[in-house]
């Protein structure tokens, strides 16, 4: 057997599951390092990230296996010092799922399909399947010696590609609960009425599909009701006479208002580093991002979730349901969707 196999198996302590490079950045930034590194093949619609553009890969190839797919994941290369205790980032590899199987041996046992994950192990290292099985039973007993020891994050690799405003480590204490059942939702809903998150809604000149959108009005409350910001801005462009009809802001009720360059030092304090609920978190947070970048203003990095996604779940609803008393102004639908998370927190399985 190989000393240094092709393909191991990532040896995660126990006290370290959920204590990753994902948990502590934005969804956007993840969005941008999967494309930069070679994970996915279209570029995101939002880059939070200004790296240099990379052509059009019609198949991606796994760093392990070398299968050529259309997506691949990224994975988190980890390396373990067991004497100072210290859990090291060292690499981030685009990799297919069979192989991403393999890393995590012990998820693979608890969802059934060990047996694929040693067949992918063999395969791989040019292994006999006994061979895979003695390898893993060694891997388990190191990951055995593990259990019950807690061990310090260092993501200093990060910097290789992002800064450091864009890493947000206390984000480990309030890891993301996923919204797959009612009871999940109600979970949700409770944890973030007894957290610091705020919610945010925006107001615009249209929809995501054209490209010269941007906010102007934005409203956030925090989960015990209380105003965080409240702004009009003067955009760029005039408000169509149609999206006027939608949340009733004239031309004529923002043109002496601020633009939002001049808000943006007010609206960054307000947003970064939060965890940021809405009730349709992709638009946004995609509206958000844009309005920074229309206005060459700093953007901001941040946790968002969707309400409407919960609700959805909760409820049994159809998706895109719109937001209950929906009234088409800002202030007014973060209200509505902080009633909408209390009524979900208050209910019963």
């Amino acid at each position: 057997m190989s000393s240094v196999p092709r393909l191991s198996v990532e040896l995660v302590p126990k006290l370290a599951w959920g204590r990753n490079a994902r948990t502590i950045v934005a969804t956007d930034t993840w969005d941008a390092l999967r494309w930069h590194l070679g994970a996915t093949q279209f570029r995101p619609r939002f880059l939070s990230i200004d790296f240099p553009d990379r052509s059009f890969r019609a198949k991606l190839k796994c760093a392990y296996c070398g299968t050529e797919q259309k997506s691949l994941e990224l994975h988190e290369v980890w390396r373990y010092d067991d004497k100072k205790k210290v859990q090291r980032l060292v690499g981030l590899k685009p990799i297919c799922s069979k192989c991403h199987l393999v890393k995590h041996m012990g998820f693979a046992n608890v969802i059934g399909r060990k047996g694929d994950a040693l067949t992918q192990l063999a395969a791989v290292n040019g292994w006999t399947s006994r061979l895979a099985k003695q390898y893993s039973d060694r891997a388990d007993a190191v990951w055995k010696s593990r259990i019950g020891t807690a061990y310090a994050l260092d993501v200093s690799y990060l910097a290789r590609y992002i800064p450091p405003t864009k890493v947000h480590m206390d984000w480990l204490d309030n890891p993301r609960t996923w919204v797959g059942s009612r009871l999940d939702a109600i979970i949700w809903a409770d944890r973030l009425l007894d957290s610091d998150a705020i919610i945010l809604d925006t107001e615009t000149t249209g929809l995501l599909k054209k490209s010269n959108v941007e906010v102007i009005e934005l409203a956030v409350i925090d989960t015990k009701g209380k105003l965080v910001y409240q702004g009009l801005f003067k955009p760029r462009y005039k408000i169509p006479g149609r999206v006027t009809k939608i949340h009733g802001i004239t031309n004529e009720e923002v043109k002496s208002c601020p633009t939002f360059a001049q808000q943006a030092e007010s609206i960054r304090a307000a947003l970064h580093g939060k965890t940021i609920v809405t009730f349709n978190a992709r638009f946004d947070r995609e509206m958000i991002g844009r309005t920074f970048k229309l206005h060459r203003a700093e953007g901001i990095s941040a946790r968002w979730e969707c309400a409407m996604c919960a609700y959805r779940t909760f409820s049994g609803s159809e998706p895109y349901l719109p937001l209950p008393g929906k009234s088409h102004r800002a202030l007014a639908d973060c209200r509505s969707t902080l009633k909408l998370i209390r009524k979900m927190a208050r209910a019963k399985v």
